[in-house]
């Protein structure tokens, strides 16, 4: 039984990163202890003990995530000198990539370089898991490459990226499943949810305000903006849409949903428009997205977990720039599912068995693969 080192600096308004990380956390507990490096968040700590056989996990107090940032790394490296116990290290699973400053990216750099190297020196092997890496400049570039060769694995998710990888010249790179395919019912934590009232009409929207950080981009908010409200009226002409709920998962989404609520609300005066003004928990968007019959998104967990609870989902978004969602949408073979203005709507729910059954086979090989780590 391997001892793992994992991060507690898990987002905690973020659903799709607690899940990513909470999927796989799941996964490690079963043949190996994780020690987290300060406390996680409670909503993370939930999802990795519910209905769970396998609760192996540490929690090192020494290690304390609510200090500033350089004294962490300071209390990091003393335990790990007192304790030179590990086998493996983990980064935290999601998108990497150099849209910061040079002087932070510089420093970023640096700061991975002396953790790696540390970690070797100590016997660690350094693992990344679950990402999508770039874009960077050529100069960051020459750097990810020594990074990757020092990595002992660097896991990423769509398929365009890993070519990208592997024509840049970084070593140690595979291409794995998105972690998100890991929900599955036999998980023990995506249950049969059971519908309360006639899913039939009820579509539900989470939108975030820009493809790359937190800020609204106002030109890309009214292109998405147009293209659901276009995508609901032609759904309109082949079903019956009575509900529309507008939801986040992001706690950075709230404002751009609130405006989108006012928006949809100008729009379909005939429809009943809601807006949920709380972010969601993990059981909240599990039940809301079994109850509808249609989720539109731009994010890339909010349409995996909602096509997981069965409910088929469209994506709208920029096809050329918003290259993560996109790439992995074109991996599964659902082309269909991502909507522009000039597309045609044919009612398929058929896609919807289509994506359960690429989605348990990406499960088993996920399973497959973390467990011969």
């Amino acid at each position: 039984m391997k001892k793992i080192l994992y991060p507690s600096r898990i987002e905690e308004n973020n659903l799709g990163d607690i899940l990513i990380n909470a999927l796989l956390v799941r996964e490690l507990m079963k043949n190996n202890t994780v020690y987290f490096k300060g406390v996680p968040n409670s909503q993370f700590l939930e999802l990795i003990s519910t209905n769970n056989l396998n609760v192996n996990f540490k929690i090192i107090k020494a290690i304390q995530t609510d200090k500033p940032f350089i004294v962490t790394k300071i209390q990091t490296l003393i335990y790990l000198l007192k304790n030179p116990i590990f086998d493996l290290v983990f980064d935290t699973p999601g998108h990497i990539s150099g849209n910061k400053s040079f002087l932070k990216n510089q420093l970023k750099v640096f700061l991975e370089l002396f953790k790696i190297i540390t970690y070797r020196s100590l016997g660690i092997k350094y693992l990344k898991y679950g990402i999508t890496l770039g874009p960077f400049t050529n100069y960051f570039w020459f750097y990810q490459k020594i990074i990757a060769r020092l990595s002992f694995l660097i896991v990423v998710r769509d398929k365009n990226n890993y070519e990208s990888l592997i024509e840049r010249g970084l070593k140690n790179t595979f291409l794995k499943p998105d972690l998100a395919f890991l929900l599955q019912s036999t998980s023990g934590i995506l249950q049969g949810n059971h519908t309360v009232f006639d899913k039939e009409g009820v579509v539900t929207i989470s939108l975030r305000g820009s493809i790359y950080g937190k800020e609204l981009d106002e030109f890309y908010f009214k292109s998405i903006t147009d293209d659901t409200i276009d995508l609901i009226e032609k759904l309109s002409s082949i079903k019956k849409i009575e509900r529309i709920i507008i939801a986040y998962q992001v706690d950075a989404d709230e404002s751009s949903s609130r405006r989108l609520n006012t928006i949809l609300r100008n729009r379909f005066k005939t429809l009943e428009v809601y807006f949920l003004p709380e972010i969601l928990s993990f059981k909240n968007a599990a039940e809301l997205y079994s109850w509808s019959e249609i989720v539109i998104t731009n994010r890339l967990h909010v349409f995996l977990f909602a096509m997981a609870c069965k409910t088929k989902s469209y994506i709208v978004t920029d096809v050329k720039a918003h290259k993560k969602l996109v790439a992995i949408a074109q991996d599964l073979n659902m082309h269909s599912l991502m909507y522009s203005s000039k597309a045609e709507i044919d009612w398929d729910s058929e896609i919807v068995n289509e994506f359960s059954v690429m989605s348990r086979r990406y499960f088993a090989d996920l399973k497959v693969h973390i467990n011969s780590l």
